[in-house]
């Protein structure tokens, strides 16, 4: 009797062993089925009706949870199915938000191949450039760059890609952004520059990198510390030989 009921729900309920399943509707089981990479479920959902763009109490689609989580073959599906890359959760995250932080290059090219707009920010003011900068990707860094995505946008905190690329230490994206006339010298709403932050932070090769690229060596944050003065005060000695020597 409870399959019976159920079975008016589900389609592929036996296949998704839906007694221990939270999803109660068959266009939620299709995020189900995405976020895991089940293609037979997906391809048995889709074909039995189910809306490609039902979100679950998170706001996330199938595609959504797909490209988290690498499901490149579901995405591929997902979108010849007509699922819309650009429907973002409640916190505004998207496709190809939530691809570019986890490194799926393949699933960005589908989705940027599929027209999704490139410069989307989330709840944050974050775009899919920052997070591939944060997670350190530079396939997908040199993708966006080259697909339309706006270098010297800002999050909520002022940050840029680069100024967030300084804080992670990723120095092949710093060179990378540079190329793509990343501004060096951008202060986010701290005052704070990609250069005091890879000062702070004890990066070398990238305060060098920043120094010969322009940055200015003189600008003072909120409290009205340099990136030298910085330096001097959490005591990162070779930071501060480093500064002393570029300033010359």
């Amino acid at each position: 009797m409870l399959l019976k009921k159920l079975g008016k729900y589900f389609k592929v309920s036996l296949v998704l062993c839906f007694a221990t399943s939270p999803y109660l509707y068959a266009e939620e089981t299709l995020v189900q089925a995405a976020t895991v990479g089940k293609m037979e479920v997906v391809e048995q959902l889709i074909k039995s009706g189910a809306d490609v763009n039902q979100s679950d109490e998170f706001g996330a689609t199938a595609i959504l949870r797909a490209a988290e989580h690498g499901k490149t073959e579901v995405v591929k599906r997902l979108l010849k199915a007509g699922a819309d890359g650009n429907k973002a959760t409640h916190n505004k995250n998207t496709a190809l938000l939530a691809a570019s932080y986890q490194g799926h290059t393949e699933i960005v090219k589908l989705l940027i191949g599929a027209g999704v707009i490139i410069n989307n920010k989330d709840s944050y003011g974050q775009t899919a450039l920052m997070r591939a900068a944060m997670g350190g990707h530079s396939d997908i860094v040199k993708l966006l760059l080259k697909s339309g995505a706006t270098v010297n946008e800002t999050d909520k905190l002022g940050d840029t890609a680069l100024i967030i690329a300084a804080f992670y230490g990723r120095a092949e994206i710093v060179n990378i952004l540079i190329a793509a006339k990343a501004n060096v010298n951008i202060q986010n709403k701290d005052k704070v520059t990609a250069l005091m932050l890879a000062a702070h932070k004890t990066y070398p090769e990238i305060v060098k990198k920043l120094v010969a690229s322009g940055a200015d060596m003189d600008k003072r944050d909120k409290q009205g510390m340099t990136a030298l003065e910085m330096a001097e005060r959490f005591k990162h000695d070779d930071m501060v030989k480093l500064l002393k020597s570029l300033k010359k």
